[in-house]
């Protein structure tokens, strides 16, 4: 039996040109039926090439004198002897046909057709398994994906699409039972739950001799199975409430399969809060704190990072703190800061007045001013946040004289002025008495 090989470049939508190859080995037959051993059937890409693999017999006796073995085709009776002559219709069949030289022996395998059509559209490449079963997590993934190669000298290429980073890939050409070829990608990693669901997809890029290449594919859903995963609380309305705010916490997690019981826990308490995705409850000044919870299936248990559930207080104890005493010399450097207790604390906003001015005068915890004449007077700070605000009470700021302690001096003088003349009214006043009590004692002693 003799290999024959057929190959066809550069088909249009229409026809197909084939290249005959004979090889030089040989098998005599002395069966003298003669039998022809080539796929049934054999579809092309169009603006590609075709690879038709053949094994025929010949007769051992002619072969003895054979110098020249040549092969053609035949389609409807014509033969071509000329491969750069044969042209392929799309749906036909075709005959291998040998002729030797000098014993002029012909022979037409009749009884072996191939029916060849032509395509623009490649076939779906194979991938398998068609319909994962479900894997467990950190359990390894086989998958195999399979593209027909009518052009060998031309192959498809094969690539992959969510797949782990990871995943090993090894891609070969190799030839079917019936001689044909495919190329085949195999792929292998280990399945994570982020692979749940994923459509992962093998495409088959075809290159032709057109601009532009031939691409199909097919896909398969993966299926993981995995305890929970990502579990995490969210709460509506907020974080941050005031008392008397009905609060419901949920607990989200991810698993396969994603039935799950929940439970919930409160930094602090060993007993279990409640049960159930979500927790509902009526906020009182005793709600704040951290609160978990925990999701389990039958694969596994996770409990969830902490959330802190703040009560929110409206600021208390409003009041302003000086970084000096409040009577101070003027072209000093003052700082006023107001305080405040609230919840929470970090989002406070502060504003500032002064007794006399319709406008706020600044909108920030500190104030930092160089203190003269024109900027003493009455001083408050208000702090608000979301859920109320309070007003310090007022502050006298008030300095001393310009040019250091004068006015403390004046003052001084002024005080001694009024010291003198008070002492001197006392002293009259305390002579007049003095003499008053004298003559009336001399005149009781006249009347005795």
């Amino acid at each position: 039996m003799m290999d024959c090989t057929a190959i066809a470049p550069e088909m249009s939508v229409f026809s197909l040109m084939f290249f005959l190859l004979l090889p030089v080995q040989v098998h005599m037959q002395t069966n003298p039926i003669f039998h022809a051993e080539l796929p049934h059937s054999i579809t092309a890409l169009s603006g590609s090439c075709v690879q038709i693999p053949c094994t025929f017999d010949a007769p051992a006796i002619k072969l003895q004198y054979t110098e020249i073995i040549f092969g053609c085709w035949i389609k409807n009776h014509h033969a071509f002897l000329n491969p750069d002559s044969l042209v392929v219709l799309n749906g036909n069949d075709y005959y291998f046909r040998v002729e030797m030289n000098p014993v002029d022996w012909k022979y037409t395998y009749v009884k072996n057709p191939i029916y060849i059509s032509v395509s623009d559209v490649p076939e779906l490449p194979i991938l398998t398994p068609t319909d994962l079963q479900e894997v467990k997590e950190e359990t390894t993934v086989n998958l195999s994906c399979s593209a027909e190669a009518p052009c060998p000298k031309q192959p498809p290429t094969i690539s992959w699409s969510n797949i782990s980073e990871s995943a090993h890939i090894k891609a070969q050409l190799q030839e079917k039972p019936d001689k044909t070829q495919s190329v085949f990608s195999y792929v292998t990693f280990k399945a994570s739950y982020k692979d749940h669901k994923k459509n992962i997809t093998c495409t088959a890029t075809y290159p032709r001799n057109t601009p532009d290449a031939s691409t199909v594919k097919s896909t398969v859903i993966l299926r993981v199975l995995f305890s929970p995963k990502e579990t995490h609380i969210t709460i509506d309305p907020s974080d941050s409430v005031s008392a008397g705010t009905n609060v419901t916490l949920t607990c989200k997690s991810k698993a396969s399969p994603n039935e799950m019981n929940y439970t919930w826990y409160k930094r602090g308490q060993k007993k279990e809060l409640d049960f159930g995705e979500q927790l509902t409850f009526n906020v009182n000044r005793r709600s704040g704190g951290w609160y978990f919870c925990s999701a389990k299936n039958i694969h596994g248990m996770q409990i969830s990072e902490g959330i802190l559930l703040i009560v929110a207080v409206s600021p208390k104890e409003t009041h302003i703190t000086i970084d000096r005493s409040d009577s101070v010399s003027a072209g000093t450097n003052v700082t006023l800061t107001c305080r405040s207790k609230a919840s929470p604390s970090n989002n406070l906003n502060y504003t500032w007045y002064k007794r006399g001015k319709e406008m706020p005068i600044a909108q920030e915890k500190k104030i930092n001013f160089i203190l003269n004449y024109s900027n003493t007077g009455l001083y408050f700070c208000r702090a608000q946040n979301k859920h109320g605000n309070q007003s310090s009470a007022e502050i006298q700021l008030t300095a001393e004289g310009q040019d250091g302690h004068s006015m403390t001096v004046i003052a001084g003088c002024v005080g001694g002025i009024a010291a003198v003349l008070m002492l001197s009214a006392i002293g009259f006043c305390t002579s007049r008495t003095r003499k008053k009590t004298h003559r009336e004692t001399m005149l009781e002693k006249k009347i005795a």
